[in-house]
């Protein structure tokens, strides 16, 4: 199948919410680990995409405000593998952020962050924010993930045999 410049194939996709919660006490947490998503475990990784409050104010799962587009900047990902190693530190969740503004003259990256199939060990990864004085003293925020993945072949084999007359 052929694609166009910019188009991929989609196979199954998780949006994921990763809480930063509000800086009542002077103290802001500036590492976070990510959520262990049961649906992502033991899957291989092709893309992650990320969203900031102009394009999605309140997130779906949690009904929480999206972080602003200042701490989207500021904050980084890492991930670490089934191996006990990072095989991605620190990638600048502005480089994972693919809505072109053309109002705003938004000139960030719309060619997604794609990888190879690698497994994800989701509770080891985290975020980390730079400016911590972004965090908002009142309200929690999320950080809000599209992850695209596949799950092991034989999983995938049997997705695929399914159809209208043995539906589940």
């Amino acid at each position: 199948m052929a694609f166009t410049s910019g188009a991929r194939p989609i196979y199954k996709s998780l949006l994921i919410e990763v809480k930063i919660p509000a800086n009542t006490n002077g103290k802001p947490k500036n590492k976070i680990q990510l959520p262990d998503e049961q649906n992502l475990r033991n899957t291989h990784l092709f893309g992650i995409e990320t969203y900031n409050e102009t394009d999605i104010p309140m997130s779906i799962q949690t009904h929480t405000r999206v972080i602003s587009e200042a701490l989207l900047k500021s904050t980084f990902l890492t991930l670490q593998g089934y191996n006990g190693k990072n095989f991605a530190w620190q990638i600048p969740l502005i480089d994972l952020y693919n809505v072109f503004d053309v109002a705003s003259g938004n000139p960030f990256n719309t060619f997604p962050y794609l990888f190879c199939g690698q497994k994800v060990n989701w509770p080891k990864s985290y975020i980390e924010i730079a400016d911590t004085s972004l965090i908002s003293l009142t309200d929690a925020t999320v950080v809000v993930f599209n992850v695209y993945y596949k799950e092991l072949q034989k999983v995938e084999a049997n997705d695929k045999k399914a159809n209208f007359r043995n539906r589940k």
